[in-house]
């Protein structure tokens, strides 16, 4: 008898069949190993679904486990989202309205200064001088008061008043003429006045001499003030502003009759109450002021259109 190969003998038991592995999860299946030479070979054990591969029986030599499947493609991160637009910044609000402009404090007083147009109270000068008195003050007054006075003269005497004079002349009929001028600017009481050596001398001493009969006031015997007191007035200042005023204090104002505004010199919007020469009746009037909300109000005073402190005011009605 020829034998192939392989040839039979006895014949093996059969290998013990390996227990089934659990079924894994489907998936791809692993490529079948390359059979084992066959030799005592036991049944090749149902190849378990790739997953957990099921227990080897006893087997041949163990086939090539199957090429692992690809692994997915990591799916692509997703694009970050766009972040959102900063939102629009909110409009700035509006600036408050700016506080009321503090009221203009009254102005100090100017120094004694006289203008330099005249030539000083000279006590080694023998000349007699003729002046036109304005008046005498028991304190200074600021020159600028006097602004339409040609050559004034501001002197302080032995009495302790202040003597406001204007011009120097070395006769009495220039004086005179002078002083009918002054007159018709308002200084109706300005009188002459004669000096010799600083000091004032009466004007009979001085040799004044008329060409006519002298006015009645043309003496040194006049007032002491040749100031129109009438140009002096008072009003009641309620508010000063560079801007529009705030609404509340407009609201009072409108309530008001009488209220007057006016620009000053500074450029500032002024609203004032009363115009009047009375210092009582314009006190009055402040009071009612501030009765009717406006706390700040306070008076102002005026000569000629200018304004004057308090205290000049004052001075310039005695």
């Amino acid at each position: 008898d020829v034998f192939v190969n392989n040839y039979q003998g006895n014949d093996n038991n059969t290998g013990n069949t390996g227990n089934t592995g659990n079924t894994g999860n489907t998936g791809n299946t692993g490529h079948t190993g390359n059979t084992g030479n066959t030799g005592n070979t036991g049944n090749t054990g149902n190849t378990g679904n790739t997953g957990n591969t099921g227990n080897t029986g006893n087997t041949g030599n163990t086939g090539n486990t199957g090429n692992t499947g690809n692994t997915g493609n990591t799916g692509n991160t997703g694009n970050t989202g766009n972040t959102g637009n900063t939102g629009n910044t909110g409009n700035t609000g509006h600036t408050g309205n700016t506080g009321n402009t503090g009221n203009t404090g009254n102005t100090g007083h100017t120094g004694n200064t006289g203008n330099n147009d005249n030539p000083p109270m000279d006590p080694s000068d023998t000349a007699i001088v003729f002046r036109i008195q304005l008046g005498a003050y028991s304190h200074p007054i600021n020159p600028r008061i006097f602004r339409d006075v040609p050559n004034l003269t501001v002197a302080k005497t032995s009495d302790g008043l202040y003597h406001y004079m204007s011009g120097s002349y070395k006769t009495f009929e220039e004086a005179a003429n002078a002083k009918t001028q002054l007159m018709v600017q308002g200084y109706g009481d300005a009188f002459i006045t004669a000096y010799q050596k600083g000091n004032r001398i009466p004007l009979d001493k001085a040799g004044a001499t008329y060409v006519k009969s002298p006015p009645k006031d043309s003496t040194d015997e006049g007032s002491q003030n040749a100031v129109d007191k009438n140009q002096v007035t008072y009003k009641v200042q309620l508010g000063v502003f560079k801007n529009d005023p705030p609404a509340d204090f407009m609201q009072k104002i409108n309530s008001i009759q009488g209220i007057d505004k006016a620009v000053t010199n500074a450029g500032l919007t002024r609203y004032t109450a009363g115009n009047t020469s009375d210092f009582k009746s314009i006190s009055a009037t402040r009071d009612d002021m501030k009765a009717k909300g406006f706390s700040d109000a306070f008076i102002i005073a005026f000569y000629k259109g200018e304004q004057i402190t308090i205290q000049e005011a004052l001075e310039l009605q005695k």
